[in-house]
């Protein structure tokens, strides 16, 4: 979620968990998932950094379309090329970003620019604030839930990984 400050760690681990129960109900390899959930972000640490020292509009700007299913798509392939199998981890990274994505669209008053760079239309659903907690204690909660499920599922008990 494009946030900055306190509300970035919530947000960052919300990606990871929601990515990490996804990833395990596929069966998926879980690291490449777990990086392309963050992907969208990559940029916003330099963009929070920076912007204190210039145009905060021009680093919006530039570093918003990280927050987009065209340019993630980019990153994932650029990334990928260094697997040996890179269709298998574009596949992957990008299962991660859309994940982000799909969670970023419940934040308000932000809208995202899914169509970018075709369309600067902004899309969301507009139904958690980014300085509410709701949707991060909402994962956080399912996680465990999915943790304990899982827990009471396998014979030797609680495995993470």
């Amino acid at each position: 979620m494009l946030t900055c400050g306190v509300n970035a760690l919530p947000d960052w681990i919300t990606h990871i968990l929601f990515a990490f129960i996804l990833a395990d109900l596929l069966k998926e390899k879980k690291s490449l998932v777990l990086v392309g959930a963050v992907l969208p972000d990559l940029f916003i640490a330099p963009w929070v950094f920076l912007k204190n020292f210039g145009d905060s509009d021009l680093f919006f700007a530039v570093f918003s379309p990280t927050h987009t299913p065209f340019t993630s798509f980019l990153l994932s392939a650029s990334f990928s090329s260094f697997f040996k199998k890179p269709h298998k981890a574009i596949a992957l990274l990008s299962f991660g970003w859309a994940s982000h994505l799909f969670l970023d669209l419940f934040q308000a008053p932000v809208g995202y620019m899914l169509l970018w760079p075709f369309s600067y239309a902004g899309f969301g659903f507009n139904l958690v604030y980014s300085d509410n907690l709701i949707l991060p204690a909402a994962v956080f909660a399912l996680f465990c839930f999915y943790l304990l499920f899982k827990g009471l599922k396998t014979k030797e008990g609680f495995r993470f990984f």
